[in-house]
């Protein structure tokens, strides 16, 4: 019977809390609203794009590394590897995943304030000029992605030439002794 009431109050002090924290959270549909202003749905498709672009655009450059005489033929298969790894991204179900990360951290005001900021027609605006921001900051990144990206292969293939020699020098140092540990059986 103690444990009953100890239950009892316990639960009669949480739950006010809970549900307290759960009046304060947006509901489903308040996300949803917010996620179709702020247009979320045609930012991760154009961030898709933007992803298989320089996913075909850096294997090309490594199959013409591979082969400098490749075919425009050989290139186009190369280059629709990206459209197949990309193809069957679920933007449908990550727009599903966000609503209950928003509903945790984000207060029901404040979700309902940044969606009114966003449905003005400052926030539009910027809306509207988000994706030919993000098509220039992807180019920049990209370019600046390039010039690192070969001092970086550089430096992973003399590192793996390096360790690539270590293991046959004690490769070749266990061999005699393996011999020799099995004359000696």
């Amino acid at each position: 019977m103690r444990r009953f009431l100890i239950t009892f109050v316990l639960l009669s002090l949480f739950v006010p809390l809970l549900s307290a924290q759960n009046a304060n959270s947006p509901s489903g549909e308040d996300v949803k609203k917010f996620i179709e202003v702020m247009r979320i749905e045609r930012q991760l498709t154009t961030m898709m794009q933007i992803m298989t672009n320089a996913a075909k655009q850096g294997a090309r450059q490594g199959f013409l590394q591979k082969m400098p005489n490749a075919t425009p033929e050989q290139l186009a298969d190369i280059e629709s590897i990206a459209d197949v790894m990309f193809a069957d991204f679920p933007i449908n179900d990550i727009l599903a995943d966000i609503v209950p990360i928003y509903q945790k951290h984000v207060s029901k005001s404040d979700l309902q304030a940044i969606t009114e900021f966003y449905s003005s027609p400052v926030g539009q605006r910027f809306l509207d000029d988000q994706p030919q921001m993000m098509q220039e900051m992807g180019a920049v990144s990209a370019t600046r992605m390039q010039k690192r990206l070969g001092g970086i292969l550089e430096k992973l293939d003399a590192r793996m030439n390096e360790l690539a020699e270590k293991w046959k020098k004690d490769a070749a140092s266990q061999k005699p002794n393996q011999t020799s540990d099995t004359k000696k059986n």
